[in-house]
């Protein structure tokens, strides 16, 4: 367990660190008004790599740590997720922003095994909602 742990909190701060100096310096350019558009991914891709290397540390200062196993339900469950999570953009280009970002999040929140009906409709038409607002009032980024 603790080498699974370690070697996945290695991988992540090596994918911070990818994102600082590679990904996000070849993806964002300087628009000349208001705040640069790479501040928020470098903020981001800083704290991956800062807790990364917080847990990366802790985890090798553990000294007993039970083994771990994985089992078929939890690859079926990453499997799950991975369908959501690959099929929202296709979604989002099939239907629209609204219908698609609502559909993942009530697909998301029922795999976590929220099955109250308020909760589930609440947050997945208010966080669509307010991620719409904000992107085409706020930011006037058109979505689909």
């Amino acid at each position: 367990m603790k080498t699974m742990l370690m070697t996945a909190y290695a991988f992540l701060a090596l994918f911070g660190l990818i994102l600082l100096v590679w990904i996000i310096p070849a993806n964002t350019e300087e628009t000349g008004y208001g705040l640069s558009p790479a501040l928020l991914p470098y903020a981001l891709a800083f704290l991956i790599l800062f807790t990364s290397l917080i847990l990366l540390w802790q985890t090798w200062r553990t000294r007993n740590m039970g083994r771990s196993t994985i089992l078929p339900r939890h690859l079926i469950r990453l499997a799950a997720f991975s369908v959501i999570f690959f099929g929202a953009f296709p979604l989002m280009e099939l239907v629209g922003f609204l219908p698609g970002a609502m559909i993942t999040l009530l697909l998301l929140q029922l795999m976590c095994g929220q099955r109250k009906l308020p909760w589930l409709f609440g947050i997945a038409v208010g966080l669509s909602l307010a991620v719409w607002a904000a992107m085409v009032y706020v930011m006037q980024i058109p979505l689909p």
